[in-house]
């Protein structure tokens, strides 16, 4: 099965592609003040280091390749370069960083259109791991976005980040599909690093050393270190929610095996509404395969109350 996807986007200035309930004319405006107040002026956080050469031969190197791989998924690359990208040393960080961070390595925050990526930390410790931790949160950057403006407050709240979707109000706030939204990221961070991470120069050699360490394993879990210790610090959720979409394309290709060659093409699906946050074929294959009712069912069983968006400078 051939995959073109041809998206409808608007130009993208910053992480943000849509504003939600408000003209077109105010939507252009919104865009432009986030792209001026936010994207463009980078916080420096608490803990944070100067950039190495080294960092920046791998950062950059990433960004240079990622480009081109979210293109096959209908994917817009906003304009992010090494500044959007942060080193923060974690014995140098605040309590409350700390407490947002919990026991992952590495964030995108919306609310300030910049990656953290935290050394000192479990095995963030060398170039590998650093590029898979960064890779993974830069997919989150490129994904969809859509926010929702208070025009009297003039403030702008996270709404949609790939296929996670803010659902209620106040108090009662959920985020549908986020442990389905890391599972769909991780997939696509591991595609990311099979193809390309051995052409990045910082990369290749280590690359090298972990795919004669892979090819050691003989049966059993065939996981590379970096991945081993990601399933680590991911947590029961987010091992389930890999789970699920593994189970859910392997159940939609073989229900649908004229329409779908293979379970890549399946998950292509899933990674074009995550990039293009176009869900009708997604949610129809849902209900096609587990009956009417079942996309929101899914968003509800891989839900979460934690806002992404909450991590202090």
């Amino acid at each position: 099965m051939e995959n073109q996807f041809k998206p409808n986007l608007p130009e993208r200035t910053s992480g943000s592609m849509r504003v939600a309930g408000v003209t077109p004319k105010k939507e252009k405006e919104i865009l432009s003040r986030e792209k001026t107040e936010l994207f463009d002026k980078q916080a420096w956080y608490l803990g944070e280091k100067e950039k190495t050469p080294e960092n920046l031969e791998v950062i950059n190197g990433v960004l240079e390749n990622l480009s081109q791989f979210i293109k096959k998924y209908g994917g817009i690359m906003p304009p992010i370069t090494s500044d959007h990208v942060h080193i923060l040393d974690y014995n140098s960080m605040g309590p409350q960083q700390k407490e947002c961070l919990g026991e992952y390595e590495g964030r995108y925050i919306p609310a300030k259109q910049s990656v953290i990526a935290v050394i000192n930390k479990e095995q963030v410790d060398n170039n590998l791991t650093l590029a898979r931790v960064i890779g993974h949160e830069l997919i989150h950057f490129a994904g969809f976005q859509s926010i929702t403006a208070n025009l009297k407050k003039r403030s702008l709240s996270f709404r949609v980040g790939g296929v996670n979707t803010l659902v209620g109000k106040g108090d009662e706030k959920e985020y549908y599909f986020t442990y389905l939204n890391e599972a769909i990221t991780e997939e696509l961070t591991e595609k990311f690093e099979k193809k390309y991470f051995s052409l990045i120069p910082g990369l290749s050699e280590d690359t090298k050393i972990r795919n004669r360490e892979k090819e050691k394993i003989k049966g059993g879990d065939n996981r590379t270190a970096a991945d081993t210790t990601k399933s680590k610090l991911e947590g029961n959720e987010y091992l389930k929610g890999r789970k699920k979409l593994k189970e859910i394309i392997k159940e939609i290709q073989l229900k649908n095996p004229r329409q779908f060659d293979s379970e890549e093409d399946v998950f292509n699906v899933f990674a074009e509404a995550y990039f293009t946050g176009k869900r009708l074929m997604l949610a129809k294959l849902i209900e096609k395969t587990y009956g009417e009712g079942s996309f929101r069912k899914l968003g509800e069983e891989t839900k979460a109350r934690v806002s992404p968006s909450k991590f202090k400078n």
